[in-house]
């Protein structure tokens, strides 16, 4: 078996698509479309771009620092009674 798209309608009426390897893995998956027609030319356009897309390859930047935790403010002693 080889690698298919799989059109789908959630519940929200809207259309998608999946692009599932031959193991059965979903390897991408689109945008939701609003008609049938509009999602099928989704396919169409990745079966036409996909094999002269170019890679980005982004993996080697540096990840965003987290932020420090804030500073805590000293609390007054709890007043005696």
């Amino acid at each position: 078996m080889s690698a298919k798209f799989v059109l789908k309608r959630n519940s929200n009426g809207k259309f998608h698509f999946n692009l599932q390897a031959a193991n059965g893995e979903i390897i991408a998956t689109s945008q939701q479309y609003d008609s049938k027609i509009s999602a099928e030319k989704g396919i169409e356009s990745v079966r036409i771009n996909a094999p002269r897309a170019a890679m980005d390859d982004r993996s080697e930047e540096a990840a965003p620092k987290p932020k420090p935790p804030a500073a805590r403010k000293p609390q007054a002693p709890a007043a005696r009674t």
